[in-house]
């Protein structure tokens, strides 16, 4: 049984005694349409940030800072940016699963590379 709510489109579960319902946000709703166009300028803006770190990489900023650490920060950025698109839609086994890993790698990959650069300064001072 499904039922439709200004976009929000009920999905009516009965397997057992007691009734599950899903709630999800459809992809012509308002609020997935402002999500996925906030998304994409996220990461086109990450993406020319990267172009600028590949591009001035041997610049005084960038080399004080490693390149390498800067890249993998705006990796890990772009993937949590791209892992909140698979919260709209009709919610399948594949989209859920992404939606758990794709925000823990980015998460993991962020905060650990933070932590490790702060070891750093802390072992070297």
């Amino acid at each position: 049984m499904t039922k439709h709510l200004s976009g929000i489109e009920l999905v009516m579960n009965v397997t057992r005694e007691d009734v599950i319902t899903k709630v999800y946000v459809d992809w012509d709703h308002p609020a997935a349409i402002t999500m996925a166009v906030v998304v994409f300028l996220l990461v086109i803006s990450s993406v020319f940030c990267l172009i600028d770190l590949i591009r001035y990489r041997d610049t005084m900023v960038y080399r004080a800072s490693s390149p390498v650490f800067c890249a993998v920060i705006l990796l890990s950025i772009t993937l949590g940016y791209i892992s909140l698109l698979f919260w709209a839609g009709l919610p399948t086994k594949v989209s859920c699963a992404l939606r758990a890993w794709l925000g823990g790698i980015a998460f993991c990959l962020l905060y650990a590379f933070v932590v490790k650069l702060t070891a750093k300064f802390v072992t070297d001072h």
